[in-house]
């Protein structure tokens, strides 16, 4: 039976929230600044990180973003892979997939029947597939996105180009939401519209929370709403055609015919993670 093994509170102010669960509650908290992240403790814990009264489990708070925008309480399970797709025959859908926590486990994200998002947890020592950060990137499943305001640089760009223009393009928007006071609400993220060419039609920003002013470079826009297939791709950005061929497989097997744009979702690579095998980057592809 999966027990409830750990709960997350979104926050828009981090330091606030804990202040104010360290006020009412007495809990304490360890920070972990370059993720944005905060572990609750609500009850001791033994040599092993785990709670020691059985009537209370520990958390964490995190940094409001796009996919988690409410409370959350995790499942541990022994196959977190076979739980995903049990998940999926059952009419849930997979929000964020496997990802590894080193040295502890692997933890997901789901939607359930009655569209509520649910984590997962397998901790690294009931390891049922003994995988790792080298097995293969997860299938692809379908999603709704909810329309999402963002703030970008849109600009026609040379293949070979990508790179300067996404670096040039997140560091102008982040300074300009800041400039601003306007929050980011998620990863740095690209939308392509239309077929790759020697050129491509691309926007490059961050969601946003909050109304942010036209600048001529920095512009408002939207990441629409749709039906669409993701997938979790591990690894280096020059084996993304193999995602893509996969989630265009998954259309075709279930009837459906892409849309011309398609956007990713950076959640792990250059400069913060120097081994591209470890880069992570979700992909959405509206069909219909």
């Amino acid at each position: 039976m999966g027990g409830v093994v750990h709960f997350e509170i979104p926050a828009d102010d981090e330091e606030r929230a804990r202040e104010f669960y360290r006020s009412v509650f007495g809990w304490s908290f360890q920070v972990l600044p370059e993720m944005e992240y905060s572990l609750a403790m609500t009850t001791p814990v033994n040599d092993q990180g785990r709670a020691t009264e059985t009537r209370s489990i520990n958390g964490g708070i995190f940094r409001r973003g796009d996919m988690l925008q409410a409370p959350v309480v995790t499942i541990d399970v022994e196959d977190i892979d076979a739980a995903l797709e049990q998940i999926s025959r059952l009419g849930g859908g997979t929000i964020r997939g496997t990802m590894e926590v080193p040295g502890s486990g692997w933890n997901a994200y789901f939607r359930d029947s009655e569209g509520n998002v649910i984590g997962l947890w397998q901790n690294a020592a009931t390891n049922a597939q003994a995988r790792s950060m080298d097995a293969v990137n997860p299938e692809p499943t379908t999603v709704h996105c909810a329309e999402q305001p963002t703030a970008v640089l849109r600009e026609r760009v040379a293949m070979d180009a990508l790179p300067e223009f996404f670096s040039r393009a997140f560091a102008a928007v982040a300074a300009e939401a800041q400039r601003q006071n306007v929050q980011l609400a998620g990863p740095p993220f690209a939308l392509y519209r239309g077929t790759p060419t020697q050129t491509v039609d691309v926007e490059a920003g961050f969601p946003v929370r909050g109304t942010l002013a036209d600048t001529g470079t920095v512009v408002i826009s939207t990441l629409p709403e749709a039906e669409a297939f993701e997938a979790m791709h591990i690894g280096p950005y020059d084996t993304l055609p193999q995602t893509y061929a996969a989630l265009q497989d998954q259309m075709k097997k279930a009837g459906k015919t892409p849309s011309d744009t398609m956007w990713e979702y950076y959640l792990n690579g250059p400069p913060s993670e120097p081994d591209p095998q470890k880069w992570q980057t979700r992909i959405v592809w509206p069909a219909t």
